[in-house]
């Protein structure tokens, strides 16, 4: 299994988060894919946790010097325990390796309920986790008034991180993760995960890589197994970038020396107001890979300004089907994102009232963007890019009579099989692919009919009000007039 960055739910792969020692399982597919890699039986992988740690505080401890007030690192270090950060600890690694010892600690650099911490220059190489960080949650008068320049704020700065697991964030508030290289070598790994209650955090040009070769089953914490379920035929989860989800229903547990940590899933306590900005990733797309995932109950998650190349999935915005507990992915915002060779350049599952706006997708082998259930209803589509993808749009169909989402002022051009595609239940209601009397730019002057019969797959989905020239990146006060 192989992660990135990372918020799930895929269409094909629609992801759910559910029981016990369960990190993700597909809610529903929206079709049969035979291109889809299969689901492969395989035993869960478990770990042993953080045995042993070593604590560095303020006052540096061997084997750290203090320099111009941070502790420093003067040469590399094979680590026979994990390194364990108190607060206002400043660790510079001056670009030094650590690795592990013949030990085998699995994690690298744990921060344990602690504030003010800064982890950089860092080169940490051959753990199963980088770099852990356990319930630091920030008080409720940062929660009232978020401060980027809050002194209490964690960051972990322009590290290497290489090995099967990045940076895992459990019920902490306010990191700023920036500049890291991140290279994922096993299969089923993940860039970087925010699990549980992690609010504020700003993650922001990092730069992760996948070169691991298949598929496989991975970690969900350090001491807890992570077991996936293949539900459909087209599903298996397999890699993310950059992932926030909630393994929904199941209570996650951090082994620290004979110290458990619990972590029980909480149906009012959802990640909200993350941000993951600026960041580069890439990924195969023969595996399922996914680059950026908000899953489950995410409040109000932006992805904006990132650049990811392959990957089965480049973002995928997601929440659940069920009526039976509120875990709903709302308020969402995927903008200014560049997503090429993607299978998929963004899905958006089951997410409510979620705001796709300004992204470029290119060389999708299927859909540019594709719109699932709730998301039929309740996004709003606009001045996207969609060029020589298969499909410029996807509508999959489970329940919903109509595309009731606002889709107006994208560019779709170049479509190697049609404009519009859907799956499902055929839509028994028009749909039109406009908003206010502004529709889309189909790659046809307004001579050739803006908008053509051949564009869709059903005569009920149309655009009333199509462009005959490019409008995306056009301002309001400059549009041309519609076609019609």
């Amino acid at each position: 299994m192989k992660r990135a960055v990372a918020l799930f739910l895929l269409a094909s792969l629609a992801l759910n988060f559910t029981p016990l020692v369960v990190s993700a399982h597909p809610a529903t597919c929206d079709e049969a894919d035979p291109g889809t890699p299969g689901c492969v039986a395989s035993p869960a992988t478990s770990s042993s946790g953080i045995a042993r740690t070593h604590r560095i505080d303020p006052t540096c401890p061997p084997p750290t010097t203090t320099h111009g007030g941070q502790c420093v690192i003067t040469q590399d270090l094979q680590l026979s325990e994990t390194l364990e950060l108190a607060s206002d600890t400043k660790l510079n690694c001056q670009d030094h390796r650590l690795t592990p010892s013949s030990a085998n600690p699995e994690v690298g650099v744990v921060i344990i309920r602690s504030y003010g911490v800064k982890l950089q220059n860092c080169v940490i190489e051959g753990f199963l986790f980088g770099v852990v960080v356990v319930d630091a949650k920030m008080p409720a008068d940062y929660r009232a008034h978020p401060n980027n320049d809050d002194p209490r704020r964690n960051k972990i700065l322009d590290n290497r991180i290489t090995g099967a697991e990045g940076i895992l964030v459990i019920k902490s508030d306010a990191l700023e993760i920036s500049g890291n290289e991140i290279t994922m070598t096993s299969n089923g790994g993940d860039g970087l995960r925010l699990y549980r209650d992690s609010d504020f955090n700003h993650i922001v040009n990092n730069r992760i890589t996948d070169v691991a070769t298949g598929e496989g089953y991975g970690y969900l914490v350090p001491g807890q197994l992570d077991v996936i379920l293949c539900l459909c035929a087209s599903a298996m989860f397999v890699a993310n970038g950059l992932d926030i989800t909630e393994p929904r229903g199941s209570s996650l547990s951090v082994r620290v020396g004979s110290t458990t940590i619990d972590f029980p899933w909480e149906a009012a306590n959802s990640p909200e107001d993350n941000v993951f900005e600026a960041n580069h990733i890439s990924l195969p797309r023969e595996f399922i890979t996914v680059g950026i995932t908000f899953g489950d109950g995410n409040r109000r998650p932006v992805v904006r300004g990132n650049v990811i190349q392959g990957s089965w999935i480049g973002i995928a915005a997601s929440g659940n089907f069920t009526d039976t507990v509120d875990a709903r992915s709302v308020d969402g915002i995927v903008e200014d994102n560049i997503v090429t060779d993607a299978r998929d350049g963004i899905q958006v599952i089951a997410a409510y009232n979620t705001t796709v706006r300004r992204n470029f997708v290119s060389g999708a082998a299927r859909a540019g963007i594709l719109l699932v259930e709730a998301a039929l209803a309740t996004s709003a589509v606009t001045r996207n890019t969609l060029s020589g993808n298969a499909f410029g749009f996807s509508f999959s169909n489970i329940s919903s009579t109509r595309v009731g989402a606002a889709v107006y002022l994208n560019d779709v051009t170049g479509s190697s099989v049609r404009a519009i595609r859907t799956s499902g239940p055929a839509f028994t209601q028009p749909s039109d692919l406009s908003f206010a009397g502004r529709g889309n730019y189909w790659g046809r002057t307004c001579a050739d009919g803006g908008f053509l019969a051949s564009d869709t797959p059903s005569s009920l989905i149309t655009d009333g009000h199509p462009f005959g020239q490019p409008v995306a990146s056009v301002p309001d006060a400059l549009l041309p007039a519609p076609c019609r």
